[in-house]
């Protein structure tokens, strides 16, 4: 199943923009006011944001492993009720890059206290790597 939406915390439009043309897969979204406060080209049609919560309506398995990589958005898609535990679905893993999101102040006004929430479900980060288990420090830098 293919799902053609944005993942946010709301329901709202949104506008596919790259900004390198080279990495396709890099594309971030916007919503109209940001496209043109900022003066750049949409690079497709618009596109309608869901919530995590909408698609775990979808699924009708009671346990999920979570991939998610929402070019910075993860903020905004896995909200207190998923690292909680209260969404309804299991989750023991949540696959993620972590790269962008502390200096993320768009989409991640609240890091610090979002990465607090993971802690609190019951997550641990790890290196995939070598599946070592990670400080809260190493999270508040670029890696």
């Amino acid at each position: 199943r293919i799902i053609h939406n944005s993942v946010s915390n709301e329901h709202i439009t949104h506008l596919p923009i790259i900004g390198d043309p080279t990495n396709t897969g890099g594309m971030g979204v916007m919503t109209l006011q940001q496209r043109n406060e900022l003066n750049l080209v949409a690079s497709g049609p618009p596109i309608q944001s869901v919530t995590m919560m909408d698609i775990f309506k979808t699924i009708q398995a009671d346990t999920i492993i979570l991939k998610i990589d929402i070019e910075g958005y993860e903020c905004k898609a896995l909200q207190p009720d998923i690292l909680l535990g209260t969404s309804g679905k299991f989750i023991p893993y949540i696959f993620m890059e972590w790269g962008q999101l502390p200096q993320n102040t768009a989409n991640c006004p609240e890091y610090k206290e979002w990465v607090e929430l993971f802690f609190q479900g019951g997550y641990k980060p790890a290196d995939p790597a070598n599946l070592q288990i990670l400080g809260r420090e190493s999270l508040a830098s670029i890696w």
